[in-house]
């Protein structure tokens, strides 16, 4: 079982993802040929940069209700790092394309002001 959100794989019998609450999918679709999203491209935006967890959901929050298409890097990394012990911490950043990165920026100022 599959969340089609955040990918993490289940055991069979769970029925939604704890962590993103949608229903599970028994194998995964492929991944839209749509515009790919990566920190590497020349036409995306380095916006934001956290350690903290609750920071990084709510301004994914902000910029998913704002229909704001994103990137985040080193999200899972940081997750793994948080279960081991004395590891330091990995900042976690959130990328956006050029054409969006004004609106992301209004969006996020509050964080921005705090970093």
């Amino acid at each position: 079982m599959y969340c089609p959100q955040c990918r993490y794989e289940f055991k069979e019998g769970i029925a939604v993802c704890p962590d993103c609450g949608v229903p599970l999918l028994m194998e995964l679709p492929s991944p839209a040929p749509a515009y790919a999203l990566s920190p590497g491209r020349l036409d995306v935006k380095h916006i934001l940069s956290t350690i903290d967890p609750a920071i990084l959901a709510l301004a994914k929050s902000r910029l998913d209700e704002a229909d704001i298409p994103y990137v985040v890097k080193n999200e899972r990394i940081q997750q793994v790092m948080l279960l081991a012990v004395g590891i330091k911490e990995r900042t976690i950043e959130i990328w956006v394309r050029q054409d969006h990165a004004e609106e992301a920026k209004e969006l996020l100022q509050d964080f921005l002001e705090d970093a």
